[in-house]
């Protein structure tokens, strides 16, 4: 993770057991999708179908939109969020909502 670095959360994705950092087969593709999104939700996407991901996880609205058109399921961050705090692992939904909208996150809660 080296654009990362130094930014919120970079330490603990980069000493993470659990994410995986792997790369994309299929560059054409990737080439095709940055054509009107960007690198990282082109790649994000493209990653999710080589490894028929349960779900992709995406905020931009064009994103989300190819994703689902190459029929990928697809949750938000602010969704995760919401999990999360159902099953009890963050104390607040609200206060991470306002760290997000204090980070500069655009989000919707439709």
């Amino acid at each position: 993770m080296v654009k990362g670095k130094g930014r919120p959360g970079a330490e603990e994705v980069k000493s993470s057991d659990w994410i995986e950092q792997r790369k994309v087969g299929n560059n054409l593709a990737v080439k095709a999708l940055r054509m009107s999104l960007g690198p990282g939700e082109s790649e994000a996407i493209i990653l999710a179908d080589e490894c028929r991901a349960d779900f992709l996880i995406l905020d931009d609205l064009k994103a989300r939109q190819t994703a689902e058109e190459l029929g990928l399921s697809v949750v938000g961050t602010v969704a995760v969020l919401k999990k999360a705090w159902e099953k009890k692992m963050i104390q607040s939904f609200e206060a991470a909502l306002t760290d997000l909208d204090n980070a500069g996150f655009r989000f919707s809660l439709q």
